[in-house]
């Protein structure tokens, strides 16, 4: 008899309860099988033959057929929302007359195995949706999960934890559901991988496991790497009550800052952001009561991220009492108003940039002299004395209503604009697809505005059928790739001013 690989108690460890009991077992079995199915494929090399990766993997599709079973509404969110944005209930795949939404489909297995592929290899390259590998082992995984779609029992426990009504009487009990999903849901596949990396970067700090349960906390509510690009509140407002859904919505995470307590009515604190002029009163209940009672003295300032839940705000992850104000904390805060100052100057940047431009979209340079006397007609000042900026070929000028300048260097002969006089198709055919999934090489409304114009033709992505084929399938599904590598949407992020939660917090 072959050993198992996935025990219940692995099962029940992705889930919000901690004993096993029939179905449990019945979900357990199956995901050993598609564990072995994924085990003895080529496919396992993608995931370089890692016997956890794989168990998870495993996991994560069996909970798909979980999710359909038990009617608890995860997919039909993703399915509904893919309708919406895209036209379809599921990108890149050509969905034939047997396909039926709330029931077990191919394309939905082959979708999925190459998000678990995409979210393992990492987001720096990019991975065919119609990878040969990926479709075969998702054709035999969808056979085992077909079988046992007519006797998957409905996880019960699950769907009642999902649509629990008193999810939303506290800011406790809808955290609890936040975190639960968000570390553990089978759309939100990136998440252990993100995490990983956090664990890594946080071993540096003091207290690095106070660090790690902050960043979690917090990533909890921001995170948005995932099939949607939208934060889990978001997510669980799509498969909740819809009477629900301007509630979990509303729900936001404030970036970390030096807030000062200036006083309390009992059960809220009162405090001042000092880097960003604002005030907040903070539900006293979301702090540690220990610190309140021990540590919390008045004009102290505390450094802490906050959560908006009701309209009420909760201090949520890090939190760190630094005493009363002292030069060194100054010259943070003086530093975060830096960066303020800087991205406010890039907002409004954009009248000029369109001034100079003509209304064109793009500026291109090709000597580090022209780039600068373009900064100096755009008003910045010392451009002679401070100006750093060197490339060797070319570089491509671009400004946003909201986010201003971005600047891409040695990429303009991707860019097919009559006013480019360095665009070369032969070069754009092997390096256009990166304004596709390279959030480090462009904004994400910029990537849009280039796809939408068609300013990149010749990007392809590299398929067995053909350049010509490659190309037509990339800018059919580029909206969708542009939303999940860069993790933003058009609905949120389009015209959303600068992201102040690109701060990072203090080691």
């Amino acid at each position: 008899m072959r050993r198992k690989t996935i025990y219940p108690i692995d099962w029940v460890d992705c889930h919000p309860y901690r004993t096993a009991n029939q179905v449990d077992n019945f979900y357990a079995d199956l995901a050993n099988k598609v564990f072995e199915c994924i085990k003895n494929s080529g496919i396992a090399d993608a995931f370089d033959e890692d016997k956890e990766v794989v168990k998870d993997v495993a996991i994560h599709l069996t909970m798909y057929l979980e999710d359909l079973a038990s009617e608890i509404g995860v997919w039909r969110a993703a399915t509904t929302e893919f309708r919406k944005r895209y036209g379809s209930p599921l990108p890149f795949f050509e969905l034939g007359d047997d396909y039926e939404e709330g029931f077990v489909n191919r394309e939905d297995v082959r979708f999925l195995l190459w998000n678990e592929v995409q979210c393992y290899r990492g987001f720096e390259s990019f991975i065919n949706p119609e990878n040969i590998g990926i479709e075969q082992v998702a054709s035999e995984i969808f056979d085992l999960l077909d079988k046992a779609w007519e006797t998957a029992p409905s996880n019960l426990r699950l769907y009642d934890f999902m649509h629990n009504s008193a999810a939303l009487d506290s800011y406790w009990n809808a955290r609890e559901l936040i975190e639960w999903f968000h570390e553990n849901a089978f759309v939100c596949t990136n998440t252990w991988y993100d995490l990983s990396e956090a664990e890594e970067d946080c071993k540096d700090s003091q207290n690095p496991d106070i660090a790690i349960y902050a960043f979690r906390i917090e990533d909890a509510f921001k995170h948005k790497h995932n099939m949607l690009s939208i934060s889990v509140p978001k997510w669980i407002g799509r498969i909740r009550r819809q009477e629900e859904r301007d509630i979990w919505e509303n729900i936001k995470w404030k970036h970390i800052s030096f807030l000062e307590y200036y006083g309390d009515d009992g059960e809220r604190l009162y405090l001042r952001d000092l880097a960003y002029d604002e005030n907040f009163m903070v539900e006293k209940n979301s702090f540690n009561e220990n610190f309140l009672r021990k540590q919390l003295k008045m004009n102290d300032v505390l450094y802490c991220s906050l959560v908006s839940f009701k309209s009420n705000w909760n201090q949520c992850g890090q939190l760190v009492g630094l005493g009363k104000k002292n030069n060194k904390m100054q010259e943070l805060i003086d530093e975060q108003r830096r960066n303020l100052d800087n991205l406010n100057e890039q907002y409004t940047i954009y009248p000029k940039f369109m001034e100079l431009s003509k209304g064109k979209k793009m500026l291109f340079f090709g000597s580090t002299d022209e780039l600068k006397e373009a900064y100096k007609n755009l008003g910045f000042k010392g451009v002679d004395e401070n100006f750093k900026i060197e490339f060797e070929k070319n570089c491509v000028l671009m400004c946003s209503p909201v986010n201003g300048l971005v600047l891409v260097f040695e990429q303009a002969a991707c860019i097919c604009d009559d006013d480019n006089p360095f665009y070369d198709k032969e070069f754009a055919k092997n390096n256009a697809l990166q304004f596709y999934f390279n959030e480090n090489l462009i904004d994400y409304s910029d990537a849009c505005d280039l796809h939408e114009g068609n300013y990149l033709p010749d990007a392809k992505i590299t398929s067995l059928k053909g350049d010509e084929y490659g190309n037509k399938f990339l800018h059919k599904h580029g909206q969708y790739i542009i939303d999940y590598y860069f993790s933003q949407t058009r609905e949120y992020d389009y015209n959303a001013k600068f992201e102040l939660n690109r701060f990072q917090p203090m080691k």
